[in-house]
């Protein structure tokens, strides 16, 4: 953009031959003014050197588009001061590695579901839970992970010492769209097909896990246009595009306003014997890769960098301009 503006406003040199001049003089002039009497050629040389209506053209785009550029770098410096207060918290709690047994404290409801107080607080910590998978109920999530395009399975979950309204979403984990389509979408049968509905089958039988508390995701936009989520393939499992868990209570048909607020996301506290299991589908999200696809205290402090740097360019391209042409 910057560059546009230079190549644009760029002073030009006109050269004309003064009709007052004979034989083989010529007159060279760079932006003049000229006033004619008579016979006479008179050269006034313009104060600025460039036409005052794209002189203050330029100065209010390259105002504008500076002032945008350091609200920019304000909104995101503040995101980053804000994550970094929130991803300190989340990795103390992974560091502990005490998550608390929800299953254990024999509550009327689930702690974070009484209000939005209560979800802020237990937002990101880590939780044991035991239970039940519903292993009939099962949704894709498109989602990217190390830029490959995949899905995360949600499922379903009946926590055990809930007294009431007990269900909750758990995103399992997460597995590659090629072999995804091929498995859920029953559209062949072969030794990756079987070994990820085996691998599946195992996780769903799972009683007891660790996991992240995680707020309700954003409504995507391609879900609002398709208010009824096709199956991959054509049939087999149905596929949305965000952890919008309105979107998944009306799938998984539960009414409870309690499920609307949290979802959990199963983890493996990742050690390095660990190591050779980690491109087993579903790949189960660990302290290493759960934030991948959110915007980190790093990413909003490259955000805020890029802006930051576009705001110092346009002041000082404005104050160059100015010293140039006063």
């Amino acid at each position: 953009i910057f560059n546009t503006f230079f190549f644009f406003f760029k002073q030009k040199t006109a050269y004309e031959i003064s009709a007052c001049l004979v034989g083989s003089e010529m007159c060279i002039r760079d932006r003049y003014q000229r006033r004619v009497h008579g016979d006479n050629c008179k050269r006034v040389p313009s104060q600025f050197g460039m036409n005052r209506t794209r002189r203050v053209f330029f100065y209010v785009t390259m105002g504008t588009l500076t002032g945008l550029a350091s609200q920019g770098f304000r909104w995101q410096y503040t995101k980053y001061q804000l994550a970094k207060r929130k991803w300190e918290k989340i990795y103390e709690s992974l560091d502990k590695n005490k998550p608390t047994n929800i299953s254990s404290l024999n509550l009327e409801e689930f702690p974070w579901a009484s209000s939005e107080e209560a979800l802020h607080e237990w937002e990101y910590k880590l939780v044991e839970v035991s239970g039940e998978f519903n292993k009939d109920e099962l949704l894709l999530v498109r989602r990217t992970h190390d830029l490959r395009m995949g899905f995360m399975l949600l499922s379903n979950f009946k926590v055990d010492g809930i007294a009431k309204n007990n269900e909750v979403a758990v995103k399992i984990g997460w597995v590659p769209m090629d072999l995804a389509t091929k498995t859920f979408g029953n559209l062949t049968e072969d030794e990756e097909t079987h070994l990820l509905r085996k691998s599946v089958e195992e996780a769903l039988k799972t009683r007891k896990f660790i996991c992240l508390v995680r707020r309700s995701e954003q409504f995507d936009l391609i879900d609002k246009d398709n208010p009824e989520p096709q199956p991959v393939a054509g049939q087999g499992v149905k596929v949305i595009h965000s952890i919008y868990l309105p979107l998944a209570a009306r799938l998984f048909g539960k009414k409870s306003p309690q499920y609307l607020g949290a979802y959990l996301e199963k983890i493996r506290m990742f050690n390095e014997d660990q190591a050779s299991d980690e491109l087993v589908y579903p790949l189960i999200s660990t302290k290493e890769t759960f934030f991948k696809p959110y915007l980190t205290p790093k990413k909003h402090q490259e955000y805020a960098i890029f802006w930051g740097s576009c705001t110092l360019i346009g002041l000082s391209t404005l104050i160059l301009f100015y010293l140039k042409h006063q």
